[in-house]
């Protein structure tokens, strides 16, 4: 099912994106869901067929749908990436998250956390500040899914 929130998610990608300071090859703006790389036959084979790096970045918000990048949507975001031949490359903004939420109970907890550091939680700590982000370098971009895409990238 898809979150809520897709055109703001879409609309932060594209404000990350701009905000690089170079532009990748191909930008894949989207919330990615389970098969959303094998659904999107002709991307891929475009993909395929170019010169363009074999490497995709993966922009993570954090770790937990309601405060987070969705675990599920990036962890088959990053099994999808590998499948397709290309290697992931994790990537989150080294900041505050804008708030925590504790996921047993839904509600706001006080406690600070880093969007670097619990998005390397999902990345099992192979990540880099978003601040190093190459986008020559890969062949596209993708943001997963999650509340976080909107509070920690915007």
């Amino acid at each position: 099912t898809p979150l809520a929130g897709v055109g703001t998610v879409r609309r932060c990608a594209c404000r990350v994106a701009r905000s690089l300071p170079t532009k990748p090859l191909i930008s894949i703006m989207a919330l990615v869901r389970l098969g959303t790389l094998r659904a999107s036959a002709p991307l891929a084979s475009r993909l395929l067929c170019t010169a363009a790096p074999r490497k995709i970045a993966v922009v993570l918000a954090g770790n937990g749908v309601y405060d987070g990048s969705e675990i599920t949507e990036a962890v088959a975001t990053l099994v999808h990436v590998s499948a397709a031949g290309f290697a992931p490359a994790c990537f989150a903004p080294d900041i505050v998250q804008h708030h925590v939420v504790d996921h047993t109970k839904g509600e706001e907890d006080s406690a600070p956390r880093n969007v670097l550091v619990e998005s390397a939680r999902i990345a099992r700590g192979q990540i880099a500040p978003l601040t190093s982000l190459d986008p020559t370098e890969y062949a596209a971009l993708i943001v997963p899914g999650g509340f976080g895409a909107a509070k920690n990238l915007c």
